[in-house]
């Protein structure tokens, strides 16, 4: 660290004859952030910033003020912000904005694709994706049965399609089995009233699912029995995990206190009993 030679570090007072002890005022200065004394690299780099920064605020204000005489009327009252004409729109994610080239005129911002509302600037492939019961493996199945025996191409807009490829496109998903989907792609396979394969999707999936539940409670299956309490059904570990209702973390402490409590209530008993003996007789 640089030396400060402004004052030396002792001297000698001659009318009193004792040795006085004088400090540099440098350090002092610096950390009020006065004087101009001896810096280091960083602390120079570091004050000129400070003073840069300063000043930018400064000239930042004076311009905010003369932009607010300028604005004010002759009679000195402010002027009344103006009311833009812009009315902003919801925004699409950039990825949706670069197909706005492949819109048509027939073209329908929302498409409703077997009861699921789409965005029309999703692909068809996308948009199959989209409904419920329809997963990645089946969607790509579906995908290629779209684009083979119904001619529409996988990358066509939603909303570019007419209504004839819709009624077309609904029953490739509602029956894809008829289309030559195997069975283990389906999610209803041997109904329980049926026996049949099917693919149920939507409102008809969650209905289905209900009212499998409700059979099981009713007939008291085990697994009916589980779904009635809340727990897990297909014999998952739930000692510490998948806690719910009214369990609160185990208190070892306060359990080990009962144990501890009822273990000398017993002795006590144990121990004046054979004294209650004595005295009876």
């Amino acid at each position: 660290m640089a030396r400060c030679l402004s004052t030396s570090r002792g001297s000698v007072n001659a009318s009193k004859g004792t040795a006085e002890r004088k400090f540099c005022k440098c350090s002092f200065r610096k950390r009020k952030g006065q004087g101009s004394g001896i810096l280091s690299p960083g602390a120079f780099a570091f004050q000129s910033l400070k003073n840069g920064v300063s000043n930018l605020a400064q000239q930042d204000d004076k311009a905010d003020k003369s932009q607010k005489k300028e604005n004010r009327d002759s009679s000195g009252k402010p002027e009344a912000p103006k009311k833009s004409s812009f009315q902003p729109q919801q925004q699409l994610p950039s990825k949706l904005i670069k197909r706005k080239d492949k819109e048509t005129k027939d073209f329908r911002g929302i498409v409703r694709v077997v009861g699921k509302d789409v965005d029309g600037h999703l692909t068809v492939a996308e948009s199959l994706r989209k409904v419920k019961g329809v997963g990645y493996n089946l969607g790509t199945n579906l995908g290629g049965i779209v684009s083979t025996k119904l001619g529409i191409p996988l990358n066509e807009l939603v909303g570019n399609l007419s209504e004839e490829q819709f009624t077309k496109l609904e029953d490739v998903v509602r029956s894809p089995h008829k289309y030559g989907v195997k069975p283990f792609l389906l999610n209803r396979q041997r109904d329980y009233d049926s026996g049949e394969d099917k693919h149920l999707v939507m409102s008809d999936l969650t209905f289905s699912l209900r009212q499998d539940i409700v059979r099981e409670r009713d007939s008291r299956t085990y697994r009916g029995w589980r779904h009635s309490l809340g727990q897990r059904v297909r014999g998952q570990h739930n000692r510490t995990t998948g806690r719910s209702g009214m369990t609160v973390g185990v208190l070892k402490k306060a359990i080990k206190a009962q144990k501890a409590a009822a273990a000398t209530g017993a002795q006590e008993k144990s121990s004046t009993a054979p004294a209650k003996e004595e005295k009876k007789k």
